[in-house]
């Protein structure tokens, strides 16, 4: 029987998302790697994990349909009988000023960002209350504490994942089943290759420690969270910004 702990990462794909796959692969984790688009860097992804000694599972997977979530569980409880951590890391951004934002942009930035972690949610929790042990982490964004000019859709979807952190930690820590929000500043990797450039400088004026997040850090307070260590833990808003937003 295998006895490491697995972890599902959404948007897998993703710069952030690989690096956690990898870094917790590393540290003797079973890693379920997820997608929606671009499965060929699911592929990529996977060559690497193979150099652990783990166990991966690919997933493809539009995260805002029940019966694809719901059928992307069924595959987990297969493979590896159980699911210990799950890492909430898909996410999606549609800028514009809110007079100018379509109701099928707000839309689709809601039912990925909240609505796809809630259904996740729903279907990790049964698999983590069959062995009465669970690390549930959400990954939100600065932006959703000090807001940023266009980004009211992906603001809104992100500060949601606040109270919906608070309500499920009090539903399910009877179960040992502990949930956190992890809340990014601006990192060196990922979504900050969509910022202008002048735009960019800015941010890093408005950052005390004036530069950029690395991956690893965010990896190691995420492995942190997903220990045995923090076991006293649940329900907490996590910052790590630089100091962007104290």
């Amino acid at each position: 029987m295998n006895n490491k702990r697995t972890a599902l990462i959404t948007g897998a794909s993703g710069a952030l998302g690989g690096q956690l796959s990898r870094y917790l692969a590393d540290r003797n984790y079973n890693v379920v790697l997820h997608c929606n688009s671009h499965p060929e860097r699911i592929g990529e992804l996977a060559k690497e994990i193979e150099k652990f000694e783990v166990e991966y599972l690919k997933v493809k997977a539009d995260i805002t349909m029940e019966d694809q979530v719901e059928n992307m569980f069924s595959l987990v409880e297969k493979k590896f009988g159980k699911l210990d951590v799950f890492i909430n890391n898909a996410g999606i951004h549609i800028d514009r000023p809110l007079w100018k934002l379509p109701l099928e942009d707000w839309k689709k930035v809601i039912d990925v960002n909240l609505t796809g972690t809630f259904l996740c949610s729903k279907y990790a929790i049964p698999l983590m209350r069959k062995e009465n042990f669970g690390r549930i982490i959400n990954i939100s964004s600065v932006v959703a504490q000090r807001g940023e000019f266009g980004t009211s859709s992906y603001a809104t979807s992100k500060s949601g994942l606040f109270g919906l952190t608070k309500t499920l930690a009090r539903e399910v820590v009877k179960f040992n089943i502990f949930t956190n929000t992890v809340v990014l500043g601006y990192f060196s990797v990922g979504m900050i290759n969509d910022v202008p450039s002048e735009m960019q400088e800015r941010l890093l004026n408005n950052t005390p420690m004036n530069r950029f997040g690395k991956p690893e850090e965010l990896c190691s307070l995420i492995y942190y969270l997903v220990s045995d260590n923090s076991a006293f833990i649940t329900g907490q808003i996590i910052g790590i910004n630089g100091g962007y937003y104290m």
